[in-house]
């Protein structure tokens, strides 16, 4: 089939073809006109992607990747049933003489009145997010310009209600679950906080720490005057090691190594070394009973004993006071012995206490970290909290929606001719007919001979 003879089949039907479209049109019109004025009113809420504030989780920024999905799971929650079941409850809708009489114009089981509202609600309803925005816009169709704008903001209402409690709900579940562990938890504890108090009441152990036993502080303290009394000792001891200088009255024993900074010591020893020289330069050119080279020797002989009792003193003094220090550090050994073997018979008494205080310090533990898990949970599904905020509220329209009549009309024309076009091809193909040479071709071994002109 060629196009000409295409438009040769729509000539012939042309009433058809310009029948249909012009019908549907003007039925469109019709029906567009015989509808009543609906009113639009919208209500915008502002979702943020940052979870609500709970705990270590506080301001959590969601995944890029669930952007998308959790944006469309939440306009799904918008146009859930349990949603527009809320709206209904909050408007009292079921008790509105409004709503029961569009209902009675149906004429529909009044035992259905409820679904009906729900079905009435969702199918008005519609959700709308711009590109790339955190922004959706709640929409509600009614007669009624009132209604319109109260149906939209309790469904805003609504939907913030259902995500606090799909948000708290696991909470609460969870807390409650933890209490019932609480109990049993709090009774471990008590059993063991009563195992360490008999065992301390029957052993006489007072304090739970050995770090707080009186007995361990002793120790300490001895411990501590040993150690001080040791290095007293040893600084007694330092001072004589340094070995006796020659005419020493102890003639080769030990000399304090303090003897050698002595400014007393010091001072004999230069004046001896003075004397002496004078004493050797003298006994070159004067005799031995020369006055002056007597006198000379008994400087000498007297700086020498003055040096030695000098010496002797100080060496007198550290042996005494090394002697002394050493007495001091073999009482506080004694001493820090016998408290240790003290200490160590308490430790012995202790160590049957070692395993209920473990017992007691996990069942303590545990206990605690039910305990703030159960806070936690418990004050979050009390607080409520959403990351949904009401950006504008929906308000009373003042005007109806446009009908798009127009569009509606244009619609039903093509449409209808669509079908026009359709149904003529079909009666067509059930009642052919020869309309020129092309057709005659069409019907088999038959051929053209040629045409008579249109009269």
């Amino acid at each position: 089939m060629t196009i000409s003879s295409l438009i040769e089949i729509l000539k012939s039907r042309f009433w058809l073809v310009l029948l249909l479209p012009l019908g549907a049109a003007a039925a469109a019109f019709y029906l567009s006109a015989m509808n009543t004025a609906t009113y639009s009113s919208h209500a915008t809420v502002l979702l943020d992607y940052r979870k609500p504030l709970e705990g270590e989780l506080a301001g959590e920024l969601l995944p890029v990747g669930m952007q998308p999905s959790y944006l469309t799971t939440q306009m799904d929650i918008i146009k859930s049933r349990p949603v527009a079941e809320k709206v209904s409850a909050l408007l009292d809708l079921s008790g509105s003489s409004l709503w029961r009489e569009r209902f009675d114009s149906i004429g529909a089981d009044p035992e259905a009145f409820s679904n009906w509202i729900i079905g009435t609600l969702l199918e008005h309803l519609q959700v709308t997010v711009g590109t790339e925005t955190r922004l959706i816009d709640v929409w509600y169709q009614d007669p009624d310009p009132a209604t319109a704008a109260s149906v939209a903001n309790a469904f805003v209402d609504a939907y913030r209600e259902t995500v606090k409690q799909l948000g708290g709900m696991p909470a609460l579940e969870t807390a409650e679950s933890v209490d019932k562990l609480l109990s049993r938890l709090r009774e471990n504890l008590e059993q063991a906080e009563n195992r360490v108090s008999d065992y301390q009441a029957r052993m006489g152990i007072i304090a739970t720490d050995e770090r707080l036993d009186v007995e361990t502080e002793h120790l300490n303290e001895l411990m501590r005057e040993k150690l001080a009394a040791d290095a007293g000792h040893r600084v007694a001891a330092s001072r004589l090691d340094v070995p006796a200088q020659a005419g020493s009255p102890e003639g080769g024993g030990d000399v304090a190594s303090e003897v050698i900074g002595n400014d007393l010591i010091n001072s004999l020893q230069i004046d001896m070394s003075r004397k002496e020289g004078e004493l050797a330069d003298l006994s070159t050119s004067l005799g031995e009973r020369h006055p002056q080279l007597v006198k000379l020797k008994a400087e000498v002989e007297s700086l020498r004993q003055k040096l030695a009792a000098e010496t002797a003193r100080i060496i007198s003094a550290n042996r005494a006071e090394a002697a002394r220090t050493r007495r001091l550090a073999e009482a506080a050994q004694q001493a820090e012995e016998a408290q240790r073997k003290k200490v160590l018979e308490l430790k012995q008494l202790r160590d049957g206490l070692q395993p209920l205080l473990r017992e007691l310090e996990s069942a303590k533990t545990s206990y605690d970290r039910a305990l703030q898990v159960y806070s936690d949970y418990a004050m979050h599904s009390e607080l409520g909290q959403t990351n949904i905020s009401v950006l504008s509220p929906a308000v009373v329209p003042t005007e109806p929606s446009p009908s798009n009549r127009m569009l509606k009309v244009a619609s039903a024309f093509i449409g209808g001719l669509v079908f026009a076009v359709g149904l003529v091809m079909l009666w067509e193909f059930a009642d052919r007919r020869v309309r020129g040479k092309e057709d005659i071709s069409e019907l088999g071994d038959a051929g053209y001979l040629g045409g008579l002109p249109k009269a």
